[in-house]
């Protein structure tokens, strides 16, 4: 199934780079009226924040309203299925997470096709999860942690933010790497989850580094380790679980911009072009690492490149979990 999933999407990325596109005429006056961004969780939350910040830029330079509409449930698909489905003209926007391209892997079926029915845009930010213990911990590594929970099995158990979720893959995967028994304590968000690390009421927990990033530095918490390929440019001085023996946990969490696949490609390419100096303006840089986002804003066929190298690791993780949400 991956492996049709994958060339579904190569096809798809492949008509868009070099397939002709109709009414390539439509991209001198676009966009002539307000577009439409779809952001599939709560306001106030790092897409939501994002979503804005990008419509308030371009509402600037284009002088048509950007609208950010908040389209909530099924832990993303709604709204990512009414950009899947909305006419390709250039004014619906999804700003997703990594989840729409870890749905293939959890639910048996989906009403819409991530890799043939949508385009990315551009990787708008990138959200890092570190490992986190409470200030109380006896170990003060990730060394001695590991040596911590196997001296003492069945004691200690791991928080996530939510079943399924990246922070549950990262510790499910961690127990496997390290052969831990951590029991999984899954929240109903990351910042409950950090309240009772702060209260020593659970062993550890994957929380992102946006949530964590008001107690860094508070002596409150001890960070283990971080996600992803390289060390945050917002958290250097924290090791990755690779720079510690553990690979695997390169996939990081990020949001991103995708479009309707039907969408003119010289639609597409005006408005990547768009958003990609947007993510690069000075103040928006300074915005978005105050709220522990590592801003991005890549091209269209950059972003299909992180997306080809992802999704078989995420769908390896979730098969290895065996998580589903059927």
């Amino acid at each position: 199934m991956s492996r049709r999933l994958m060339q579904l999407f190569a096809t798809a990325i492949a008509s868009l780079l070099f397939a002709a596109q109709p009414h390539a005429q439509d991209a001198g006056t676009y966009p002539s009226r307000p577009i439409k961004f779809i952001v599939p969780y709560a306001a106030g939350g790092i897409t939501d924040t994002v979503a804005r910040l990008i419509g308030t830029k371009l509402t600037e330079t284009w002088k048509q309203p950007v609208i950010v509409e908040n389209r909530l449930g099924a832990g993303g698909l709604i709204g990512n299925e009414v950009v899947a489905k909305a006419p390709g003209d250039g004014y619906t926007v999804l700003i997703g997470i990594t989840q729409i391209i870890q749905a293939p892997s959890l639910y048996k079926k989906l009403n819409y096709d991530v890799f043939t029915e949508l385009t990315p845009l551009s990787l708008l930010t990138y959200s890092y999860n570190l490992f986190v213990l409470p200030a109380s911990s006896p170990a003060n590594n990730l060394k001695e942690f590991v040596a911590l929970v196997k001296a003492n099995p069945g004691k200690y158990n791991f928080g996530s933010f939510g079943a399924a979720t990246s922070a549950h893959l990262h510790g499910d995967l961690l127990n496997s790497a390290a052969g831990l028994d951590l029991a999984h304590t899954p929240y109903k968000g990351a910042a409950p989850l950090l309240n009772d690390l702060l209260g020593n009421h659970v062993s550890s927990g994957f929380v992102d580094l946006a949530t964590a990033q008001p107690q860094l530095g508070s002596g409150k918490i001890k960070v283990l380790a971080i996600t992803g390929p390289r060390r945050s440019r917002l958290l250097p001085e924290v090791a990755t679980f690779g720079e510690q023996g553990y690979p695997g946990f390169e996939p990081v969490g990020w949001t991103g911009a995708f479009i309707p696949a039907s969408t003119p490609k010289p639609i597409i390419a005006k408005l990547a072009g768009e958003i990609h100096r947007i993510m690069h303006l000075p103040e928006v840089l300074t915005r978005l690492d105050g709220i522990g986002a590592e801003a991005v804003g890549n091209s269209p066929e950059e972003f299909a490149s992180v997306i080809r190298t992802d999704f078989p690791k995420w769908a390896k993780m979730i098969k290895d979990a065996k998580v589903s949400l059927d």
